[in-house]
């Protein structure tokens, strides 16, 4: 599937903006329709193409000629994706420097520490330490979020810019591309829903999606071979690794598969057990019931990551990279949107082809293995998922340079040390905040959060008022853009144009980001900034059960992060794991009400089960539950609330359903049938009495 141009964007979202149609815009909507071909089909495909001022730009930049020269400049038309870029005005003519096009993604971007410091610049730098001998000239057209098919479409473009080389780090964003193929096949998509009918689930489906993921990368590669060959410009290809040590997978990530009965109740107690013995520190214990676990269900991520830290506690790295990365590639079973990643089969077909194509490979994962000593790629190398930290540039660039060097028979004797090229410290301190936040977003863990927040602080003292305004506009339920915190750190902080649609998500997205909050509290608590009872204010004025009725099915009294389920949008809440947890804020003097309607679809023992609520982990009651809609009234006895936060949990059971696949034209039928709804939530409010 072909990107849209950048004409096309340009028209769209002019449409977007006359929507809805009246009588005073319709001929203006007409218009901008018949640019975009709606009312006039047949018009010829190469005359729309000829028209387009965009063709001969280089992703945001257009060609001008001076002096006979042509130069590169950033289009003014194009400036709602100048923040995706490099921050360059002007690429220059070419001259006799070697002149070294970069290609990729947010990795190659620098993301979360760019413009002021990226691959691109520490590249350059290694390159350039010896100006009086030889001269190189880096081009960075790294693009944050370019799929495939974007880099394809670069890849074309740069040509016009007479490179001698073409670097590619790319790869992290591809897992689209392969669902782009898969959506426009109706004989994979059937394929697909015949394989995965059986009791084995969807994880039997592991090989033909990888089959089908491994020709995508290998006709890509034959694509760059072939432009390659034709305009004499060699390709070096990194390949991206991931971040296996602290990124685990999220809530949405886990949900769980939908299996017969007695493999779900096995997996469900396995996984019980395993959490109970690593916390304990029966290690053994734990390693058996984790593999019980990945035998019943290996689309499954948990009982890798189980086994990978028992694999760890024992230091047996070997073992435990390899768990991580089976975990890593259950995001090819698309449970939700997950984080980009650069996949084995990506990694083993690059290594496996491109050589036949005549493209020079970096293998990164080998690259920081041997840096690490055998160790698994944490945090001293990555700020979260993917994107590297200032030593992960380091060391990947150090390794491009090397290549680079070869490719020109460049025999420097004496090289810059690259742990010199290193950025501010007000650079590392919003680098790791906005690390802080993204980790956050994407449902990581208490500690991975403490540590970018301490280590933001730790850098540079000023970041601390961006901290409170933070924790002030996310504890407050109305979107992010009408609160007056935003512009406080929009004001203080002219560096964020990168990373402001971060601070601004949908306002139907915003959740409490509880444990981020809680993180950036700790740590100015421990710097002499103590904003707990601001804070509890806060939450009690604008979410408090005591004067009003809260919906908890809104995103923000449930979510604690920003992946969503892939399957079909319902109009209800789905829950996919066995616990449901809610966040509702009442003060210890108020009794509440709570009113609940819920389900079990396919459920086949109709009313003989129940679910368990919990109020901070203490049992309230048990709740009839079966295949209709039943509403029950609950009063929450105040001793049961504490002043500020509490967690109202719902625990379904575990029971026989019956769901088999409904729709098969669906586009989201293969999910829908691989994954288990323990229960459904039509309706839930609390309010204070």
């Amino acid at each position: 599937m072909s990107r849209p141009s950048e004409l096309d964007k340009v028209v769209a979202t002019d449409l977007a903006a006359l929507l809805p149609v009246t009588d005073e815009n319709q001929q203006t909507v007409l218009d901008l329709m018949e640019k975009l071909g709606y009312t006039n089909p047949e018009k010829n495909k190469e005359e729309t193409v000829a028209e387009n001022p965009f063709k001969s730009h280089v992703g945001i930049y257009k060609p001008d000629t001076r002096d006979g020269k042509k130069y590169y400049q950033r289009d003014i038309v194009l400036k709602d994706r100048w923040s995706y870029f490099a921050d360059i005005q002007t690429i220059p003519a070419k001259s006799n420097k070697k002149r070294i096009v970069l290609l990729g993604e947010s990795v190659t971007r620098g993301f979360l520490l760019d413009p002021e410091y990226t691959p691109a610049i520490v590249l350059d730098q290694l390159l350039n330490s010896n100006k009086e001998l030889y001269g190189y000239e880096i081009i960075d057209l790294a693009e944050t979020n370019l799929g495939m098919a974007g880099i394809k479409e670069r890849y074309l473009e740069c040509m016009a810019m007479e490179p001698d080389m073409v670097v590619f780090l790319a790869g992290n964003n591809w897992r689209e591309d392969l669902l782009v193929s898969i959506g426009n096949s109706q004989k994979k998509q059937t394929a697909l829903q015949e394989l995965t009918q059986g009791e084995d689930g969807i994880a039997i489906a592991k090989p033909l999606i990888e089959d089908y993921f491994s020709t995508i990368v290998d006709d890509f590669l034959a694509f760059v071979g072939t432009v390659s060959k034709k305009n004499g410009v060699p390709v070096l290809f990194a390949i991206p690794e991931f971040n296996l040590l602290d990124c685990r997978s999220t809530p949405g990530e886990r949900v769980v598969s939908e299996l017969p009965y007695e493999k779900l109740k096995s997996w469900m107690d396995a996984k019980e057990s395993a959490e109970e013995n690593l916390a304990s520190g029966n290690i053994e214990s734990c390693i058996a019931q984790a593999q019980q676990m990945t035998e019943i269900d290996p689309s499954h991520p948990y009982g890798f990551e189980l086994l990978a830290d028992c694999s760890i506690k024992n230091e047996q790295y070997k073992e435990a990279r390899h768990y991580l990365e089976m975990a890593r590639d259950t995001a090819l079973f698309c449970r939700t949107n997950s984080k980009p990643r650069t996949f084995k089969i990506v990694q083993e077909t690059i290594l496996a082809k491109a050589a036949s194509y005549g493209i020079e490979v970096i293998d990164l994962p080998a690259v920081f293995k041997a840096h690490l000593e055998g160790k698994v790629p944490g945090r001293e190398l990555f700020l979260d998922y993917c994107h590297f930290s200032v030593a992960g540039i380091q060391v990947a660039m150090e390794a491009v340079y090397k290549k680079v060097l070869q490719e020109f028979d460049d025999s420097r004797k004496t090289h810059k040390d690259v742990k010199t090229i290193i950025p501010s410290n007000e650079v590392l301190a919003l680098g790791h905040l906005f690390a802080a936040i993204h980790n956050a977003h994407w449902g990581q863990s208490y500690d991975i959060l403490l540590y970018h927040c301490s280590e933001s602080l730790s850098k540079w003292k000023d970041i601390a008022k961006t901290m409170v305004y933070y924790c002030d506009m996310i504890s407050r339920g109305a979107a992010n853009n009408v609160c007056k915190s935003l512009e406080k750190i929009l004001e203080d902080n002219t560096k964020l144009d990168r990373y402001v649609h971060a601070l601004v998500p949908a306002r139907n997205m915003k959740n409490m980001e509880l444990e981020l909050v809680d993180a950036m509290t700790t740590v100015l608590k421990s710097n002499g900034v103590d904003i707990t009872n601001y804070l509890l204010k806060i939450r009690l004025d604008n979410h408090s059960v005591k004067n009003r009725r809260i919906n908890l099915l809104q995103n923000y009294y449930h979510a604690t992060s920003y992946d969503e389920y892939q399957g079909q949008k319902t109009a209800f809440l789905q829950a996919r794991d066995s616990k449901s947890d809610f966040f509702v804020v009442a003060d210890a003097k108020t009794k509440a009400s709570l009113s609940i309607s819920l389900r079990i679809p396919g459920i086949i023992t109709e009313n003989k089960d129940a679910v368990t609520l919990y109020v901070n982990d203490t049992e309230v009651t048990k709740l009839s539950v079966g295949a209709k809609w039943q509403t029950h009234k609950i009063e929450i006895p105040t001793d049961f609330l504490q002043n500020g936060m509490n967690v109202f949990r719902i625990k379904w059971p575990v029971v026989a359903t019956s769901r088999a696949l409904q729709d098969n034209s669906s586009s989201t039928a293969i999910l829908d049938a691989a994954f288990r709804v323990f229960g459904e939530i039509s309706s839930m409010t609390v309010s204070g009495i």
